[in-house]
């Protein structure tokens, strides 16, 4: 990749990974561990960053090996549990994923007419098509409801969902794991362009330990929204409720205000 290339995308964005546990946030500018919690090195401009060697290497080479700026695999809600309580920090749903089908957006797009289009709209209609599916599926789409990506991924993950600053990332939650949001779905969000990300579920084929937390789960990015302390806060935070689940939604509502963005659960009927 072309440092050229990678400084205009980067002033879009709130962060690249530099590798699997390391981040540079665009504001401020810091290299943060995600390992260890620790900020590496602040700096005061992108040349000044590039130049800072990581185990060796210059920021600027391990860039220029790059073919593009990639984000892990959003990741479904880890598995389900027992329901027995969960204490601790925000667990990682796992490795990487391959890269996810692309299929046509026009094939969401026809299931709405164009006079009655709304977001609210899409959403029903992928929550109808995909909410009960075994493997994540997932579209791009802005507040119109105009479909612009529509992907196919895994059993437990799905990549490519990135998105335009006024577009919203919506993807499933299948029956083997928790509805609620993975890390990763919250931290590619924060780092990424897209302006939000949506998880949806269907009570069917699940079990009751997380059919009674199906729904359609909402976290969108406000214009006072903090990147840089959003992703640490999710990296140090200390959960605690019934389950899994219970424990990621308390942590989402309780520090909406504190980094700005808004987080929303509605029940599957």
């Amino acid at each position: 990749m072309l440092i050229s290339t990678f400084k205009y995308y980067f002033k879009r964005l709130g962060g690249v990974y530099i590798n699997g546990s390391t981040v540079l946030f665009r504001k401020p500018l810091e290299l943060y561990s995600l390992a260890n919690n620790c900020s590496i090195a602040t700096f005061d401009s992108v040349d000044n960053a590039l130049m800072y060697k990581l185990q060796g290497k210059s920021l600027a080479d391990i860039i220029a090996d790059w073919k593009e700026i990639v984000f892990p695999a959003d990741r479904g809600g880890r598995g389900g549990g027992s329901g027995m309580g969960f204490s601790g920090g925000w667990p990682s749903a796992g490795g990487g994923g391959k890269e996810s089908d692309e299929d046509f957006p026009a094939r969401m797009n026809v299931k709405l007419s164009g006079a009655s289009r709304s977001y609210d709209d899409m959403v029903r209609e992928f929550t109808k098509l995909h909410g009960s599916a075994g493997r994540e599926h997932g579209i791009v789409v802005d507040e119109a409801g105009f479909v612009s990506k529509y992907l196919h991924g895994e059993r437990s993950s799905i990549s490519g969902l990135t998105g335009k600053s006024n577009e919203i990332a919506i993807h499933n939650h299948p029956k083997h794991g928790w509805p609620t949001f993975s890390k990763e779905d919250v931290v590619n969000t924060a780092l990424g362009t897209r302006r939000g990300i949506v998880a949806v579920s269907s009570t069917a084929g699940r079990g009751e330990d997380t059919a009674k937390y199906a729904g359609t789960y909402s976290f969108v990015k406000t214009a006072k929204f903090n990147a840089s302390g959003f992703v640490k806060g999710v990296n140090s935070a200390k959960l605690s409720g019934k389950d899994y689940n219970d424990a990621v939604s308390k942590w989402l509502k309780a520090n909406q205000k504190k980094y700005g963005y808004i987080y929303s659960f509605v029940k599957a009927k």
